[in-house]
């Protein structure tokens, strides 16, 4: 039997509503359609700074706002124009961003406006159902990364999607909300043979949620499904969720960040132990390979739902009680 939670539940009257459908568990994931994502942003939804709102990081700084995502858009607009990185494909991007304001939205995940009002609407929704879940039955957090097919190709969502889904598959997960992230790894550590560092690459990685009894379950599985090696010692990681909006916003982060893997000297063990460092800001080569492989993949390619799937519906009127 399929159960949804709707957005805007509490109004009778308004825009159509995205909701969440609880789909049968035996039926495979579908890839999220285009139109039910772009139909939300077309209504203007999450472009504002209306609720919900969150914190980024350790040190709990806001999440971006309209004005600050602008300035960003206009960044990665004149990267692509740099003349060493300059083609056709560049270009066109470009001039697709720069197009994109209140009257009309780009609709391209590359578009850090367009991204940041996904992200929002994601949020949204998936917030509260996910608050749900978590009072009916434990659900923890799960990270997977698989090491890159060809670590000098273009990055690809599609086939990355892809390859995650089998992996889930294969666990026996049937249920669980899934995001695609991408970090660029980068190895400053000074190796004495034989050892010897990793090549910088790109690496796309799972991150979501799912009941914790699948989860547990899954791990034998995951230990031969995904092997360590030297670029990620720890292939998966797992632990328990709170329904957090913080979690949930991470879950779809808008923006990638560099990696750098380095020794640092732990006093307690007094030796040099292998640690890593975060970068936020992309170099030009690295943005740029960013946002081409984000424009590529849509606003619906790094969203991977199992168990579940999105629907726009309409507002059902109220009903009213005839006076007596």
């Amino acid at each position: 039997m399929r159960s949804s939670y709707c957005e805007n539940s509490n109004f009778s009257h308004g825009p159509p509503r995205l909701i969440v459908v609880c789909d049968d568990p035996k039926v495979p994931a579908e890839l999220t359609p285009k139109r039910v994502l772009r139909g939300m942003l077309a209504r203007g939804s999450g472009y504002g700074i209306a609720p919900p709102t969150w914190t980024l990081g350790k040190q709990e700084r806001r999440a971006d706002r309209p004005r600050e995502v602008k300035k960003a858009s206009r960044q990665v607009q004149k990267r692509l124009r740099k003349k060493r990185f300059c083609n056709a494909e560049s270009l066109r991007l470009a001039a697709k961003l720069s197009r994109c304001d209140r009257r009309h939205r780009c609709f391209s995940a590359a578009c850090p406006q367009c991204a940041r009002a996904l992200q929002r609407v994601l949020v949204r929704i998936l917030a509260p159902f996910l608050k749900e879940r978590v009072g009916a039955e434990l659900w923890g957090t799960l990270s997977i990364i698989l090491p890159p097919t060809d670590p000098d190709a273009e990055i690809d969502f599609a086939a990355e999607r892809e390859r995650y889904q089998t992996v889930l598959r294969r666990a026996g997960f049937t249920l669980g909300v899934f995001g695609l992230d991408c970090t660029f790894n980068e190895d400053w550590r000074d190796l004495n043979p034989p050892k010897k560092p990793f090549l910088p690459h790109a690496c796309v990685h799972l991150h979501g949620f799912a009941p914790i009894e699948d989860i547990e379950a899954a791990l034998p599985l995951l230990k031969k499904l995904v092997l360590a090696t030297e670029a990620v010692p720890r292939p998966f990681h797992h632990s328990a969720f709170d329904a957090a909006v913080k979690g949930v916003a991470y879950n779809f982060k808008p923006s990638f960040e560099r990696r750098q893997t380095i020794e640092q000297f732990d006093p307690r063990r007094a030796k040099l132990v292998r640690n890593t460092r975060h970068r936020p800001q992309l170099t030009v080569e690295q943005q740029i390979r960013a946002v081409r492989a984000l424009d590529q993949a849509g606003l619906n390619g790094r969203i991977i739902l199992l168990g579940v799937h999105f629907e726009i519906v309409p507002t059902a009127r109220a009903r009213t009680n005839p006076q007596t």
